[in-house]
């Protein structure tokens, strides 16, 4: 019958487990690091009762078969199209909707974008699920003498498969592999870090999350959901409390960072809070979030603005590129060794592109387990001019040069850099984070 191991539950990794289930009889186990929930980076946590996306913040879907798992889905109550104001901020704080008709969906209004992790998670029948468990960068996936795979964790085999599929990417993917013999799939699994594609490797670029609660209408009143065009700090802004339909006193916010940011700000995630760095970005951000709305202060004590705030760097966040194999395949499979690779890294930067990898490996898996696939290729430029993912924006490819319409990163900026030629409203001011938020400032929680 043999058995299959998935390391990584995020939404390529689900889908492969669904696909699996239905398309062969194999024996399926995934293991996942989260503690709270499935879903990598499609995941959400409540904050003061309001459900609140700090990672994925909509998706769209092209492909028919996709369209179709979506239908299944809003169906099923945990995804929902957009309704509400969403478009693009310009610099001069006029908002402009989306002149296109795409539908855009979020996660239900009880869980957010979790909804839909959650719920592929739920609908599994057969595959075993271990969550909160740290598949080790060092010699934590073992191939023995007759072929099987060992999955080791704190020095305990945890599971023996006779097939295992990395379904996230990163450093430790590429350490989880490097000692194995698999070097066809390490090789392709090797990354680097940059706002741009290198040329002939993978490459992910950095956010910074920010979710912030402020008193009611702070920010702008009349958007849900916006990119900011142009700006060099933040690519996109939210309002969770308004996208799901919640009332109260206050509002929480997700302010995304534009990649260039991230970049010149990185530092290890664990070495952030309480940090000259934290409280740069913090103020860099939610200056520019009052700037694009065309906030000035007008005498309002700004002290009162954050309430709450939780800053996270997503390190490893969304590829800059993808691999486009010769024979239009969005997985990797190598019959040598049995191992195999899914993610929207293969195909695009997306909900869409992960959830199509994993039903693709499932059936091949299924129906072709000795026919290799996606292994002959070549990485592309990929994601739109957001830098959060193949979400529906303008597409300005990364690395076409400075004078792009969009283009991130215009640098140089010591503490706060707005819009450049010294910004308008709290920029003016030039008061420091202290100064404008005083020490009420409190932590929205552990990450």
């Amino acid at each position: 019958m043999g058995s299959v191991g998935i390391i990584g539950g995020g939404i390529s990794g689900l889908a492969l487990a669904s696909a699996l289930e239905r398309s062969s009889t194999y024996a399926v186990s995934l293991y996942d690091t989260g503690s709270r929930a499935f879903g990598g980076r499609a995941s959400s946590r409540k904050l003061q009762g309001i459900p609140v996306d700090h990672s994925v913040q909509f998706f769209i879907g092209q492909n028919p078969q996709f369209l179709k798992q979506v239908a299944e889905w809003e169906h099923a109550n945990v995804v929902q199209k957009w309704s509400g104001p969403i478009g693009t901020l310009q610099p001069d704080s006029s908002f402009q909707p989306f002149p296109d008709k795409l539908s855009r969906y979020i996660g239900s209004s009880e869980h957010g974008i979790q909804a839909l992790s959650s719920h592929m998670a739920a609908q599994l029948r057969r595959c075993k699920l271990h969550s909160n468990v740290w598949v080790s960068p060092s010699n934590g996936l073992r191939q023995y003498e007759d072929g099987t795979w060992g999955v080791w964790v704190n020095n305990k085999e945890v599971g023996r498969h006779t097939m295992v599929v990395i379904a996230h990417n990163g450093k430790c993917a590429d350490r989880i592999t490097s000692s194995t013999p698999a070097r066809r799939v390490n090789k392709l699994l090797q990354v680097g870090f940059s706002d741009k594609p290198f040329q002939g490797k993978m490459t992910l670029n950095a956010v910074y999350s920010l979710v912030v609660e402020v008193d009611r209408n702070v920010f702008s009143n009349n958007i849900e959901g916006s990119f900011l065009s142009k700006s060099s700090v933040l690519s996109w802004i939210a309002c969770n409390t308004r996208k799901y339909k919640k009332q109260g006193p206050t509002e929480i916010w997700t302010l995304l960072s534009t990649p260039a940011f991230a970049k010149q700000h990185k530092v290890p995630q664990e070495h952030l809070k309480g940090t000259d760095t934290e409280q740069l970005v913090l103020e860099a951000m939610v200056t520019e979030a009052f700037t694009y709305m065309g906030k000035d202060g007008g005498g309002t004590d700004t002290r009162d603005f954050i309430k709450n705030f939780k800053l996270q760097l997503w390190g490893a966040g969304v590829p800059t590129n993808v691999w486009k194999s010769d024979d239009k395949k969005q997985f990797i499979w190598d019959p040598e060794f049995n191992i195999g690779c899914v993610g929207d890294w293969l195909a695009t930067p997306s909900i869409e592109g992960a959830w199509l990898s994993g039903e693709e490996l499932g059936k091949h898996l299924g129906d072709q387990p000795l026919v290799g696939a996606g292994l002959v290729g070549r990485f592309v430029p990929a994601g739109d001019s957001s830098g959060i993912g193949d979400i529906g924006g303008e597409v300005v490819r990364q690395g076409s040069g400075a004078g792009a319409r969009g283009a991130r990163g215009r640098g140089g900026f010591s503490r706060v850099q707005g819009r450049g030629g010294g910004g308008a409203g709290f920029n003016k001011q030039n008061k420091t984070l202290t100064e404008m938020y005083g020490s009420q400032r409190r932590s929205l929680g552990p990450t």
